[in-house]
């Protein structure tokens, strides 16, 4: 059963609100000089990787290839 914030993330996407939303703080964020422009972090926890120790594929022999 999906839950209220789950139901409510789905139409913040379908309405590109999320984009609107992203782009005020980002702007917000301008004004208050609060951007550098000098590298980006994001934090690892959150992004989600498409890898597994299941789908590992070597790239390279043991012999040095």
């Amino acid at each position: 059963m999906p839950t209220v914030f789950f139901e409510n993330r789905m139409r913040l996407l379908a309405h590109d609100t999320v984009i609107k939303l992203f782009n005020n703080v980002l702007q917000s964020a301008d004004e208050h000089g609060w951007l550098l422009g000098e590298h980006f972090s994001v934090d690892g926890t959150l992004v989600e990787a498409l890898a597994s120790h299941k789908n590992f594929v070597r790239r390279y022999s043991s012999d040095g290839d």
